[in-house]
């Protein structure tokens, strides 16, 4: 059905030789020689290939060749069948039989004389029947390997008529009935081989005419086919095709649909349809004889052509006897590879399209070419030239007066009248040329003019009548007088400029080397730059679509547009050099260092986004496109190979998964035991130090870029993704295990999943000591896992007691840290200030707080956790202390959640009075005035507690600074004791106290203080 929507797309009778973008296979790639006779693709998928030296088996990797080192009994085999089974049966000059099934080569027959050839094999049910030409017996294997049984046979039935003779050929239509086409009358008649009887019709259009006409002439090729036969006789243009179901005779002409009479035909089928095989091409007929598809090929293109084949997927094989095998996906065959008559200049670097649609090429050697109908004609061609001096041509436009404008690199602005099928040459008028003052100026020898060089790009204005040059140097607007030629030059910019664009309101878009830039005319032959977008990027190629907005080719930042309010990077482009562009309705396409991108314009326009990718898997002969035109119905890109034309709406494709084999699983050194398997399980009688599996996953026109997903269960967690065709495990355990794999065609179609499941064993099985040393193993081991439980319970007993040791030791630490020397030696000597001044009130009420908090000390030391109400008491009396120390210095504030019971809450003890400390000494001790202590609890999480110090202190920094300018080094033991407290807590009892400090800063950067976040669960 998807050939005959094909037959329906395209009009066969209107096709012509392609020049097409093949890949070639050679010896250099794996081909055991680059004479390839012919081939076929199998059921399984492999490509085959018959040679003068041998057969190939092709995977879309490898080529697996059989020769007669496996077997064969010649090399040089000539033709090839395959059977319901998917064996593959030879014909060759040897004399016998030979069939390839699987790795293995099989003789099952040999002919002393004459020689066996001319086979043909049949398919009945279960059986395979071989007919070999010049044998008074048919030859039908029962099996693989099998001898043949013989039926008798009488050969002298299947000879034929010689020319001028009475017309008679033999066909078999099955191993069990024979058709006879003849003359006088004509007749088709149907004999059985069984019981020898047979009968004759009369077909229609087969007349005494055509009767007459075949035996006229010399040689035959002849091929039974859907309950008929098709013959072409001698070297004439015509196929007889008797239809023997449809019940009428139906003449083909290959002239019809090659471009002459082809030299070689053969004959093969091709699933339900048949295929002709020409050294020009390609034909595929319905099972009614309807032209289904046709390739032309190009014999200077592909020398010495001998068969053409088909695959699944629409893929074109052809087999030369020169240059192996030209293979073309079926995507590749929408496209063409435009021939010119100047073969070596094809480095196609500009496209313009007139008013009607020509196309004109401009190359890299200064040619230009003009497309008509499927090849590039001359048009212009180079000036004469020194030595190394460049003429690219840089820029080609068609002006709306249909005038073809041309630049080439050390030449002037060129044009060319297009009339009358002449092309007249002018040189772009130089009046006012003098305000360039000779900057890229040179005359022109024997006349008055002067050619302006440097140009890279034409943009035209039809209203205003403005043609815009943007020039290397000093890129310029001409005014045109009602005659086209110019009047005026006007400045416009001195940056080197690349491209040009007008917008409808005659203002000037010029792409330079560093940014996108608008000029607007200001009277009196002034244009001001008004606008400037992009600084920095390189701008290759500018243009303005209907709707004003402006799109800017970069390069390598993608395709960019400007809506007029903002500018947007087109999603898909990045990295992208854009070297040209097409506008057409709601798409463009863009000539790209990775092929031609097609652009759907979004609305709003930052929308737009990358549609489809052409690339060498459409077609293009290189990936590398310097510029790109597209009409209704073909999208053309120049190339540094050629003129590409590719169809905008693909006709040959398919939708065909790939297919995937799976070899059976192997080990390293170590190949699967089946011998004691269930059906389609692989077993290995010990674990392997290495299982591989290997698989191919069978899609030709992917060109080996598939991908592979697959997963050992059991092994694998989550499935794998690879690029490689094989999957390895070290040491897998015994066990059963599945392992499934798909494959994934460049098309993102997906294979249907394989599965192979494999058992690994264990030889212990297999004898009685293992088991009895695993018996007594498991014993001993059992004493020893008893003996070694009581040891380990011992060792954590011994543990545990060593922590509540630490534990206790900590705590002594930590009290003894919390009577910092520092804080006694300032105590007494407060005390001692205060008797000193006679305050002897004052240094009684510190000395009586300071005796107080000594003593609560004392007994918060005989337990691990303190009531909140009690830890608050403590903290109070120190802070108390400091005040008095540092009188209206330091204001305090304990604030606590209402909902939180002081007196029953528990907390660690003595944690918060370290980091009060540490406020005091090292924030607030440096600010003469103003400090405050703030703490606050409050609810935490899962009914625990948060505890918030914070002070407006001079910042840990500020603080570190300090004690290293005084010559002193600060380190708080009263902290590192309570962290390793905390941690002591958290082994013992799993309480995880969690502590977070944090630096406070100002608006302005400043440092204003430190906040100590402390997180205690809930403690029971």
């Amino acid at each position: 059905m998807l050939v005959a929507l094909l037959h329906c797309l395209v009009p066969v009778g209107a096709l012509y030789a392609q020049y097409l973008p093949f890949t070639h296979y050679t010896v250099d790639d794996g081909l055991p020689t680059n004479a390839v006779y012919g081939g076929l693709q199998s059921r399984n998928g492999y490509i085959w290939f018959c040679t003068e030296k041998g057969v190939s088996r092709f995977d879309g990797y490898t080529f697996r060749n059989f020769t007669v080192a496996d077997g064969l009994s010649l090399n040089d085999v000539w033709d090839l069948r395959e059977d319901r089974h998917g064996r593959i049966w030879l014909s060759s000059f040897s004399g016998k039989l030979t069939v390839i099934d699987g790795e293995e080569v099989y003789h099952l027959f040999e002919a002393k004389s004459p020689a066996f050839s001319g086979l043909q094999v049949f398919q009945t049910g279960e059986k395979v029947w071989a007919v070999a030409e010049g044998l008074n017996f048919l030859l039908k294997p029962q099996g693989e390997g099998s001898p043949l049984d013989t039926v008798p046979f009488d050969a002298s039935r299947l000879s034929r008529s010689q020319k001028g003779e009475p017309l008679d050929i033999p066909l078999f239509l099955s191993p069990d009935s024979l058709m006879r086409i003849q003359s006088g009358p004509p007749r088709v008649t149907i004999e059985s081989l069984a019981s020898g009887e047979s009968n004759s019709y009369t077909l229609p259009g087969f007349t005494a005419e055509v009767a007459e006409e075949m035996a006229a002439l010399e040689g035959m090729v002849a091929k039974s086919w859907a309950g008929g036969g098709m013959i072409r006789y001698g070297g004439g243009s015509t196929l007889y095709f008797f239809d023997i179901k449809g019940w009428k005779l139906k003449r083909i002409d290959l002239t019809s649909y090659l471009d002459r009479i082809p030299d070689l035909v053969r004959f093969q089928e091709l699933g339900p349809n048949f295929l002709i095989q020409t050294n020009l091409g390609m034909l595929v007929l319905s099972p009614g004889g309807t032209v289904l598809d046709v390739i032309n090929l190009d014999e200077s293109q592909l020398c010495n052509i001998h068969r053409t084949f088909s695959d699944r997927e629409g893929n074109i094989w052809v087999c030369t006897k020169e240059n192996g095998v030209a293979f073309l996906t079926a995507q590749q065959r929408n496209s063409q590879l435009m021939p010119s008559d100047v073969r070596q200049d094809v480095g196609v670097m500009h496209l313009a399209q007139g008013k009607e649609g020509q196309l004109y090429a401009g190359t890299r050697n200064g040619r230009v070419y003009a497309l008509k109908g499927n090849r590039l004609e001359g048009m212009i061609a180079p000036g004469k030239r020194a030595l190394n001096d460049n003429q690219e041509v840089r820029a080609l436009r068609v002006a709306p007066w249909g005038e073809l404008w041309l630049a080439r690199s050390t030449m002037g602005v060129e044009r060319f009248r297009l009339s009358g099928g002449k092309v007249q040459k002018h040189w772009l008028s130089q009046e006012g040329a003098e305000v360039f003052g000779g900057q890229g100026l040179h005359d022109l020898p024997g006349t008055d003019s002067t050619v302006i060089v440097g140009n890279k790009d034409f943009a035209f204005h039809a209203k205003n009548n403005w043609v815009a040059i943007a020039r290397g140097g000093i890129s310029m607007v001409g005014v045109l007088d009602e005659n086209h030629k110019v009047k005026s030059w006007q400045r416009v910019s001195e940056k080197r400029a690349y491209s040009s664009a007008f917008d409808a309101e005659g203002r000037l878009w010029l792409g330079h080397l560093d940014g996108l830039s608008r000029y607007s005319p200001a009277g009196g032959g002034a244009w001001n730059e008004d606008a400037s977008l992009l600084p920095g990027e390189y701008i290759l190629d500018v243009q303005v679509d209907e709707q004003g907005r402006v799109w800017a080719g970069t390069d390598g930042f993608g395709l960019m547009v400007w809506d007029g309010h903002r500018l947007s990077q087109v999603k898909g482009t990045e990295g992208m050099r854009v070297q040209g562009m097409a506008i057409g309705g709601h798409r463009l396409w863009l000539a790209t260092n990775e092929g031609v991108i097609q652009v759907v314009i979004g609305e709003p326009v930052a929308g737009s986004r990358v549609e489809v990718a052409f690339t060498r898997a459409n077609g293009l002969p290189s990936i590398e496109v310097n510029a790109v035109a597209v009409d209704s119905t073909y999208l053309y890109a120049g190339t540094s190979k050629g003129l590409a034309r590719l169809l905008r709406r693909p006709v040959y494709f398919n939708f065909r998964p790939p297919l995937l084999t799976v070899a059976p699983p192997s080990g390293l050194n170590v190949e699967p035991q089946l011998a004691h398997c269930e059906a389609g399980l692989f077993c290995f009688r010990a674990p392997p130090p290495e299982l591989i599996f290997r698989f191919t996953g069978l899609s030709f026109k992917s060109q080996q870029k598939i991908k592979y997903y697959y997963q050992l269960e059991g092994v694998d967690a989550e499935v794998r993704q690879a690029a490689t065709r094989e999957a390895r495990y070290t040491d897998v355990p015994p066990g059963d295990y599945r392992f499934t794999v798909l494959a994934e065609d460049v098309e993102g179609l997906r294979s249907e999943v394989a599965e192979v499941r494999v058992r690994i064993s264990s030889n212990f099985y297999e004898q009685a000591l293992p088991w009895l040393l695993l018996i007594l193993a498991l014993g001993f081991g059992g004493i020893a896992l008893h003996k070694l439980r009581m040891h380990r319970m011992r060792q954590a007993n011994a543990r545990e007691a060593a922590l509540s040791k630490q534990f206790a030791e900590l705590e002594l630490r930590a009290l003894q840290a919390q009577m910092n020397p520092h804080f006694v030696f300032n105590a007494f000597s407060a005390i001692q200030y205060f008797i000193q001044i006679n305050d002897r009130e004052q240094a009684d009420r510190y000395l009586s707080k300071f005796a107080l908090l000594m003593r609560q000390f004392l007994e918060s030391s005989k337990s691990r956790y303190l009531s909140l109400e009690q830890e608050a008491r403590l903290i109070r009396l120190y802070v108390e202390l400091e005040q008095l120390r540092f009188p209206g210095q330091l204001a305090f504030d304990f604030q606590l959640h209402p909902s939180i019971n002081a007196g029953t809450t528990l907390i660690p003890a003595m944690l918060l009075q370290p980091f009060v400390e540490n406020a005091i000494n090292h924030g607030l001790f440096h600010k003469k005035s103003g400090g405050k202590l703030t703490i606050v609890v409050r609810p935490g999480v899962q009914d625990g507690l948060q505890c918030i110090i914070e002070d407006n202190g001079v910042g840990r920094k500020a603080a570190a600074l300090m004690q290293q300018r005084a010559g002193r080094s600060h380190r708080s033991r009263a902290m590192r004791m309570t962290s390793e407290r905390l941690n002591a807590i958290r082994v013992i009892e799993g309480y995880d106290v969690k502590v977070e400090t944090e630096d406070l800063y100002g608006p302005h950067g400043e440092a204003v203080g430190t906040k100590v976040v402390i997180e205690v669960p809930e403690i029971d």
